[in-house]
C-alpha cells in the first residue's frame, strides 16, 4: 500500500486542486497500520484546520469499536467491511477467518459510530451446502435493528484475481478458470 505520508500529501493536494473532499478509496483495504498513523492526522485536520473530508474505504469485519471511532473521527462516514456471509460454515468455505457473530458485531458498531456498512451476502460457492442458506434466512428476522444489505444484496460468488478461489482453485473444486468470452472485447491481448 500506499505510505501514510504519501497518501496524506495526495488527499491535500487533491483536495487543493479541484475542491474534491469526498474520497471514495478502491482497489484495496485500509491498510490497518493506518488507523493509528495516518487517521488520527486526517481527524486532526478535521477538528483544527476545518478540513471536511469524508472517505470510503474497504476493510476486514474484524474492527474493534475504538478502530472505528477512529475511522469515524477521520471522516471515514461509509465502509465496506468484507461481510459477505452471517453464516459460519459459509466464512469457513470463504476463508474469511471470521464468524457469524464476529460479522453482526462488525455492523452493529459501525451503526454506533453512524458509518454507513455496505455489505452483501454472496451464494453459489462451491462446496456450498443448502443448509447453510437457511440459516442464514432464519437469522435475518434478529438482524432487523442492523443497516440493510447493500444496493445489490444478494450476489453470485465471483472468482476475482487474487483471492483464494483464484489463488488455490483446487482447494474449492474450480477447474478450467478462464476469462470471460466478452473479456477480449474489453482488454487488449499482451
Amino acid at each position: 500500500s500506499k505510505s501514510e505520508t504519501r497518501v496524506m500529501e495526495e488527499v491535500l493536494t487533491i483536495s487543493a486542486q479541484s475542491s474534491i473532499t469526498d474520497f471514495f478509496v478502491v482497489d484495496s483495504i485500509i491498510n490497518i497500520h493506518f488507523i493509528k498513523s495516518l487517521l488520527p492526522k486526517l481527524a486532526e485536520l478535521r477538528q483544527t484546520a476545518g478540513y471536511d473530508f469524508t472517505f470510503f474505504f474497504e476493510t476486514k469485519s474484524n474492527l474493534k469499536r475504538s478502530q472505528i471511532r477512529t475511522m469515524r473521527d477521520a471522516g471515514i462516514n461509509s465502509l465496506q467491511p468484507g461481510i459477505e456471509a452471517i453464516d459460519n460454515e459459509i466464512l469457513k468455505l470463504m476463508k474469511k477467518g471470521s464468524t457469524a457473530a464476529r460479522q453482526v458485531q462488525c455492523l452493529k458498531l459501525l451503526a454506533e459510530c453512524e458509518i454507513i456498512a455496505n455489505w452483501n451476502l454472496i451464494f453459489k460457492l462451491p462446496l456450498e451446502k443448502p443448509q447453510a442458506y437457511h440459516n442464514t434466512r432464519a437469522a435475518m428476522p434478529f438482524l432487523h435493528h442492523l443497516p440493510p444489505l447493500h444496493g445489490e444484496g444478494m450476489i453470485p460468488m465471483l472468482l476475482n484475481r487474487y483471492a483464494p478461489y483464484h489463488n488455490t482453485p483446487g482447494l474449492f473444486a474450480i477447474e478450467n478458470i478462464r476469462p470471460l468470452p466478452w473479456f477480449d472485447r474489453v482488454f487488449a491481448k499482451p
